[in-house]
Parts: structure tokens; C-alpha cells; sequence
């Protein structure tokens, strides 16, 4: 989140509940964090981009490039990615029987992924 911080002087902190926003897709707190980012809050120590020396237009652009960014950056896991979870975790608790070749000719006989 460094783009809020240089732009509109926001904290380490703040920067954070800004992400979360976005991750969240809060709009009403987004809203309220694209009025602290263009214009600034004394209260909450956000300088805010207009007291920065940044056009308001531009500020708002910039926000809502932002807001497209978290559309497409923080979007919810595929399928996909939920089936390649759920094998994982199957393959974690449920006995795997391996063979391995230890000897020329000769088999040996494992469990693997004993877990819980």
C-alpha cells in the first residue's frame, strides 16, 4: 500500500485497513477511504492527496485504479484452486502405500502421509 502512504501520507497502519478493505470489498469503508485519501482527515492523520500537491482528478483516478486492481488481484480462490486443496489435503491424512526399490529385484513396502 505504498501508493497511499506517498500520496496521502497515510501510516503503516492505516495503509493496512486500507488493504483489508480492498481484500474485503467493503465498499461503503472503501468510500469512505477514497474521501481520506483525495481530501485528507486531520482527526485520523491522513494528509490526504489535495494537501499533497495532487489534482483532485487525478487523486480520484488513481483511487479508482485501485479499486480495478482489487477486483482482479484479490479475487476468491478457482475451483481450481479448492480442488487442488482438497487433494492436497487428502494426501496429508490419508495412508499413501509407496514402493520403493531398494535391492535390485527387491520391493520394499511403505506408508506415507500418516498425519492426525
Amino acid at each position: 500500500m505504498q501508493i497511499v502512504r506517498d500520496l496521502a501520507g497515510y501510516t503503516l497502519g492505516r495503509s493496512d485497513l486500507v488493504r483489508r478493505a480492498m481484500s474485503k470489498k467493503k465498499g461503503s469503508v472503501m468510500e469512505k477511504e477514497r474521501r481520506n485519501f483525495v481530501y485528507g482527515n486531520e482527526e485520523e492523520g491522513v494528509k490526504g492527496c489535495v494537501a499533497n500537491g495532487i489534482p483532485e482528478t487525478v487523486a480520484q483516478t488513481i483511487f479508482d485504479e485501485m479499486i480495478d486492481f482489487a477486483k482482479y488481484a484479490f479475487n476468491k480462490c478457482s475451483t481450481r484452486s479448492g480442488l487442488k486443496s482438497t487433494k492436497s489435503r487428502h494426501c496429508l491424512t490419508k495412508p499413501k502405500i509407496l514402493f520403493r526399490k531398494e535391492k535390485e529385484g527387491e520391493r520394499i513396502i511403505r506408508l506415507r502421509g500418516m498425519r492426525g
